[in-house]
């Protein structure tokens, strides 16, 4: 029968109609290996606009690493996942671009590099503000690779991989060395770019000891399920992402090591990403996967924090198969967004107003900084950076208890040790001891609140 065959006009007419409405996106696959590991893996599907997945792709596997590498499945690929299918939706779904394409053998070096224009003049549709350099320069390097990954599979494209490379030498710190460098020459994407971002603006993260001392006070009275996030961060250095991950103590989350009854060492397993909630919700995300060790000079009052945190979870209750240490106002583990939002909380509802309403004209000015500047939680780790740094520890130390890949970020703060002496004082004891005698006092009255 003639209505039967598929290739009928209306039929025809009718898949062209839904083609047009379908784009590429992202599905997001939740796993546990064998040693309990969350691994979160990306997958780039078609999909239509009400988000049914028409088609699963393998496209994800050219984005992911370069072709021919072991790459750690409990590595996310979000990332590269994500630059990649904007680029593909330009190329193939974009209704107004001027390089639309039906198959792949239709990209050349010309289409890609309007492409890398178009992303960088292009405000983002999520923040509505323009790409930074660094995102620009991300999104270049992850899709030349995407497309390079292409050709060595044996998939025909009109550009050759030549085009897309090029060889520079560029100068290398040379064994860990502040002014010894060797001449490396490094393979980079062909394709130059104008960014378009606006003139960024320095990350506000500068807290004072003062501050730091108000903050704590205002989270053990109303918010208490953020002083353990916060003593992470402030006190061992830890990310956002890593302070939602560590568990307790008695599962092996950390271990405490006395010498003559006094705590020596307290020391977190950051070795893997963990599933700590039982609805199977991702808490955080390890940066650099490690053994870290609290600095000692915050050793005594990080013993009394996790004192205080003993308590709280005795009475807010938690998970006993996950057992995690940080946790919200219902016992469950905390998200490293739901950290961030309880942060700002604290910022804006607790700190400003109490600073705004102080007589000292120096905690108003810093009041008023808030009303004009976003404070997030990772400017703990800033400060925790700055105080190492005035204690005479040098870059190298510094790099170990930040727990950084590289010694880089570690150079930067001690170069500039002489502008930070002008900002901050030298963190004592007597300090943390102010920071922690509100705490005790409503640890022993148990004045928690539900925030």
């Amino acid at each position: 029968m003639e209505d039967a065959r598929i290739n009928t006009t209306e039929e025809w007419k009718y898949m062209q109609q839904v083609c047009e409405q379908l784009c590429f996106g992202i599905y997001e696959l939740r796993c546990l290996a064998d040693n309990g590991e969350q691994v979160l893996r990306y997958f780039i599907v078609i999909k239509d606009e009400n988000g049914l997945i028409w088609k699963w792709t393998r496209l994800a596997q050219y984005a992911d690493t370069r072709t021919g590498i072991v790459s750690s499945i409990t590595r996310s690929n979000y990332k590269k996942v994500r630059y990649v299918t904007q680029m593909l939706n330009y190329f193939f779904c974009g209704p107004d671009t001027p390089h639309r394409i039906h198959r792949f053998s239709q990209i050349t070096y010309e289409k890609i590099t309007d492409y890398f224009e178009h992303y960088a003049k292009t405000p983002s549709e999520r923040t509505g503000r323009y790409r930074t350099q660094l995102q620009v320069s991300e999104c270049i390097l992850t899709c030349t690779q995407f497309v390079d990954n292409l050709l060595k599979d044996g998939i025909k494209l009109a550009v050759k991989k030549k085009e897309l490379w090029k060889k520079e030498e560029k100068l290398e710190r040379q064994g860990g060395q502040i002014h010894s460098y060797q001449k490396k020459t490094a393979t980079i994407p062909n394709f130059h770019v104008t960014c378009f971002s606006e003139d960024k603006q320095p990350i506000f993260r500068d807290i004072p000891n003062k501050i730091l001392q108000r903050m704590f006070r205002l989270a053990f009275r109303y918010m208490p399920h953020l002083v353990m996030p916060m003593a992470l961060g402030a006190f061992a250095g830890l990310r956002p992402g890593e302070c939602c991950q560590v568990q307790q103590e008695f599962v092996g989350g950390f271990q405490c090591q006395y010498v003559a009854g006094k705590l020596h060492a307290v020391t977190f397993d950051l070795t893997r990403n963990r599933q700590l909630r039982g609805d199977g919700v991702s808490t955080g995300s390890i940066k650099r996967r490690r053994k870290q060790k609290v600095y000692p000079g915050f050793l005594e009052p990080f013993q009394r924090i996790l004192q205080f945190q003993k308590r709280y979870l005795e009475q807010i209750g938690f998970e006993p198969e996950f057992a995690p240490l940080v946790v919200n106002s219902r016992g469950v583990a905390m998200t490293t967004a739901a950290y961030s939002s309880a942060f700002q909380k604290l910022v804006e509802v607790y700190l400003r107003p109490s600073l705004l309403q102080d007589e000292d004209p120096y905690m108003q000015q810093y009041g008023q900084m808030l009303l004009e500047n976003k404070l997030g939680p990772h400017a703990l780790r800033h400060w925790f950076s700055v105080a190492l740094v005035l204690d005479g520890v040098n870059a190298t130390l510094l790099q170990y208890y930040r727990g950084d890949r590289d010694i880089e970020s570690s150079y930067v703060y001690v170069t500039n040790k002489s502008e930070l002496v002008k900002q901050y004082q030298k963190t004592t004891a007597g300090m943390v001891d102010e920071i922690l005698k509100e705490g005790v006092y409503y640890a022993g009255k148990e004045l928690y609140s539900a925030e």
